[in-house]
């Protein structure tokens, strides 16, 4: 039998053609070649981020039973198709790990299982989402909100901060000319790339950022961390929230680009046979050769030797266009894919690659596309 990995689904209540596109990845692609066992690695629904904007508050309930709806020709090909689901929860979709079980439960039946992480024993694989590895811990699965919530509050104001730059923004997405996603790392160019199509003042992002760093909420966050690194850097965001926004955006990029190397050293600690109790909880005699990780938004495999064995970190991704950023006036896309397929024989493929799209901002977005506000400087 053979065990498939996708990861980053990201299925929302906003359903558009990229949606269709990935619906057909997986009914086409991934069901049946004897693949009787589907993994879903992290953030499979998008319970955080409200595409177009937010409006009104609404339950966790609500929104995942649109999503259901939404893509309901997709979960039942699931059903039909596989004879095991493993739904492993990511920072946006933490919630279905306890308080939204029941509603998947409903949908696909007694072959799914919620983990936050799955050993497969054949091949020696671990696969998790990857947040564990950073700073969007969640501290308890049955808690209503995590402070990647509170973060996607921010990305949303910042987006669709007025209604002419929503209007702008939304006619661009669906013309799959701009994303809300973007890969590890690239979080400060997707910024500067918003400001500089559609007059987004990046001073928003920052002044945002900076009343969460302030916060109460935060500085409980940073409380609770069991990790040490963590919480130090939680100590230290706070005194400097108060800097300007200029001052902030130079950290961020500094935060980010730190980030993803913290990210991947951790996760060989794993694969090289240590622990870190602190971040996830793995037995320690579990011996681990390969690690699946989503996470990123990247097509990426990375091998070492350790003590004499190989060693293999992958990242899965579904194929949505990801935001790299401006370059030479024209906006960089790039559509990922990478999946995994694990046999029982202990055979591990990885497969996968990348699609770049190249659009130049003055066709994509006509001047009757963009609202007349001057960009940010």
């Amino acid at each position: 039998m053979y065990t498939c990995v996708v990861g980053d689904l990201h299925l929302g209540t906003h359903r558009n053609r990229e949606d269709e596109l990935i619906s057909q990845w997986i009914i086409h692609r991934l069901a049946g070649n004897g693949v009787r066992h589907l993994i879903m690695n992290g953030d499979t629904f998008e319970l955080a981020f409200c595409i177009g904007g937010r409006v009104e508050p609404a339950s966790h309930e609500l929104v995942l039973g649109k999503i259901l709806e939404e893509h309901r020709a997709l979960f039942e090909c699931i059903r039909q198709s596989f004879d095991k689901v493993t739904i492993v929860v990511g920072e946006h979709d933490y919630l279905v790990f306890n308080v939204l079980r029941q509603m998947l439960y409903n949908t696909l039946g007694g072959k799914l299982d919620v983990v936050e992480h799955h050993y497969h024993s054949p091949s020696r694989t671990l696969v998790l989402h990857g947040h564990q590895f950073d700073y969007n811990l969640v501290h308890d699965y049955s808690s209503e909100e995590i402070l990647t919530d509170r973060l996607t509050r921010v990305f949303e104001q910042f987006t669709f901060q007025t209604p002419e730059l929503s209007r702008a923004v939304m006619r661009a997405f669906e013309k799959q000319a701009y994303s809300f996603w973007y890969a590890a790392g690239r979080q400060p160019a997707f910024i500067d790339a918003t400001c500089e199509m559609f007059g987004h003042r990046q001073e928003v992002y920052y002044r945002c950022m900076s009343a969460i760093l302030r916060s109460d909420f935060f500085k409980q966050w940073v409380h609770r961390h069991r990790n040490t690194f963590n919480k130090c850097v939680g100590f230290l965001a706070v005194p400097m929230s108060i800097a300007p926004w200029w001052v902030l955006r130079y950290l961020n990029r500094l935060w980010w680009a730190m980030a993803k190397t913290i990210v991947l050293k951790r996760a060989k600690v794993f694969l090289r046979g240590g622990r870190i109790a602190s971040l996830i909880d793995v037995p320690p005699g579990l011996p681990i050769d390969r690690m699946v990780v989503g996470h990123a938004h990247r097509y990426r495999r990375i091998d070492f030797d350790h003590a004499g064995r190989q060693k293999t970190y992958v990242n899965t991704v579904s194929p949505r266009w990801h935001l790299v950023g401006l370059r030479n006036g024209e906006l960089e896309l790039h559509r990922d894919e990478g999946y995994v397929i694990l046999g029982d024989d202990g055979s591990f493929n990885y497969h996968g690659g990348r699609e770049t799209q190249m659009v130049r901002v003055h066709e994509a977005f006509p001047e009757s596309d963009v609202p007349a506000i001057a960009p940010a400087s």
